[in-house]
């Protein structure tokens, strides 16, 4: 897989904000995406994603990012046709998504692994070679409607620089704020925000939640250290909708320090909200959800559980489609003027035959 990492600055903790900021619009699907007919698109490729998330074990930072080059993709394609019907085609868009996002967060990636934990179905070797074959080849349609940005700024890579000039945040456990900020890819209508709207208002958030009188006191100072950076109506809009996440799936909120040290924190918080200056006094942006773990271990402030779909009722394996809404019907395979069409289809099915071919033939002694 061709992994185009020019988006990605080296992790210098000392860079200039602006060449991070200048880059996190690769991280945002296609405008009007949240409002879009897409959404039982997504709710299913969640659902798959979530899964094999769970039966792998994997930290947070991989599932996370499989649904953002999901959004991305479908955002601005048709659904790929591979397997002919349109929830096979979306699962097998979602697995591939999760594979790459995988295979770029860990250099441990192995699809007999992943394939052992998607389906027992996968266990037969000729089902095994078809699904990679399939895999490899949404893969390749996903890279290129990416337009091969795999590894973009996400918010995650914001969280750290808002820390350092909102003060208040530096009492705040780092995994705590990562969590905020991965659950809100639970909802479509967070899509529409910039990385650098989602770090602000999860940091802002926790600080709302753990240090109330701290925040009011300080909320106005606060949104006009970050007014640089972000939109304050959106920044504005996030923050509802964010505390109201936080609420409803009852996220853990975690203080970094024990309250023997909080005094001292408070001190120090104080002092540096009145002698501190925003515009220099802070400039370190994080690429910590960028780093590879060659080991495959889990990152501790990456692990806890994602609660994307604990308020559904709805089972999106029943969800129903609408067909012609979401891409152009399938082409006639009886029908002579579709030939092109229909051979595409026919190819990839011949291909898949080809590969297996030999496996069929070889006696078990």
């Amino acid at each position: 897989m061709n992994n185009n990492n020019e988006d990605i600055p080296e992790p210098v903790r000392e860079q200039k904000p602006s060449k991070f900021f200048g880059i996190e619009m690769h991280w945002m699907p296609a405008e009007g995406y949240a409002e879009s007919n897409k959404e039982s698109l997504r709710k299913i490729a969640m659902h798959q994603i979530l899964q094999i998330s769970k039966s792998n074990n994997l930290d947070a930072m991989i599932p996370y990012a499989a649904i953002n080059i999901f959004d991305r993709f479908i955002s601005r394609n048709e659904v790929p046709r591979m397997l002919g019907e349109m929830r096979e085609d979306i699962v097998l868009a979602a697995d591939a998504c999760l594979t790459i996002s995988w295979s770029v967060r860990s250099t441990s990636f192995s699809y007999d692994e992943f394939l052992e934990a998607d389906n027992h179905e996968y266990k037969d070797t000729d089902a095994r070679v078809v699904r990679k074959v399939q895999l490899v080849a949404m893969e390749q349609k996903i890279d290129v409607g990416v337009d091969w940005r795999m590894r973009v700024a996400t918010p995650i890579s914001f969280v750290e620089f808002f820390v350092g000039i909102i003060p208040i945040g530096r009492g705040i456990k780092r995994r705590t704020l990562n969590e905020i900020v991965i659950q809100t890819q639970g909802d479509i209508s967070f899509t529409r925000f910039l990385p650098t709207v989602i770090a602000a208002s999860s940091v802002f958030t926790a600080c709302r939640v753990m240090f109330n009188d701290q925040y009011y006191r300080e909320k106005e100072n606060m949104i006009r250290r970050v007014a640089k950076y972000v939109d304050e109506e959106d920044l504005e809009a996030c923050l509802e909708d964010t505390y109201k996440m936080c609420i409803e799936k009852q996220i853990m909120l975690e203080r970094d320090l024990e309250s023997a040290d909080w005094k001292k924190l408070e001190e120090e918080i104080n002092r540096r909200l009145e002698t501190s200056s925003s515009s220099s006094s802070f400039n370190s942006i994080s690429n910590r959800d960028e780093e590879d773990d060659p080991q495959g271990k889990i990152d501790p402030d990456m692990n806890f559980e994602l609660k994307w779909m604990m308020l559904s009722s709805e089972d999106p394996e029943e969800r129903t489609i609408n067909f012609p809404d979401i891409r152009t019907l399938a082409p006639d395979l009886d029908d002579p003027s579709d030939d092109n069409r229909a051979g595409a289809t026919t190819s990839f099915r011949e291909l898949c035959n080809t590969l297996i071919a030999p496996f069929r033939s070889c006696s078990i002694l």
